[in-house]
């Protein structure tokens, strides 16, 4: 009787000691999100998706690497192939928003937003389907968080008024 009482006891702290150690290498949540985000400005965090590399190409002198905030509507490269289009940076001006961090629950209740290329405008809204959209294009991806704003990836490109 004793020694399975002893070997109870054993088990007991062994499977303690486990769950410790599994505990202990999780981390925080706040740990666990650091290392799966992105990290640094918009620019960064754009330059570090590999599903944003044409965007990426088109960020020089578009104006995202100042202080911000910056909402960015980057379109995947999958858009930018179906599109057809070249981007250039007033492609990136008509998709970004200075001066706003915009939210999903704030996209989600609709915005309108100037973007930073004059006379463009940014409007999000859920769509009948439950997703969120932007100027007709679904968020397919994000928020991916920078330090100077939020990326959030879209299924179209928005084009700069003609």
């Amino acid at each position: 009787m004793r020694e399975s009482r002893g070997l109870l006891v054993a088990a007991v702290a062994l499977v303690m000691l486990l769950a410790a150690g599994v505990l202990a290498a999780c981390g925080s949540d706040d740990e666990a999100s650091a290392v799966a985000s992105p990290s640094g400005d918009v620019v960064a965090v754009v330059n570090s998706e590999e599903q944003l590399s044409q965007f990426s190409q088109a960020l020089d002198g578009a104006g995202l690497d100042g202080e911000g905030p910056y909402t960015v509507f980057a379109p995947s490269d999958t858009a930018v192939s179906a599109a057809a289009v070249t981007l250039d940076g007033d492609v990136v001006k008509a998709s970004a928003v200075d001066g706003e961090n915009l939210t999903e629950a704030d996209m989600a209740e609709g915005t309108k937003n100037d973007s930073m290329l004059e006379d463009n405008t940014i409007v999000t809204y859920t769509g009948t389907d439950g997703a969120l959209y932007v100027n007709d294009h679904k968020v397919v991806d994000g928020p991916l968080d920078a330090d100077n704003g939020v990326v959030y990836i879209i299924d179209g490109v928005i084009q700069p008024k003609e």
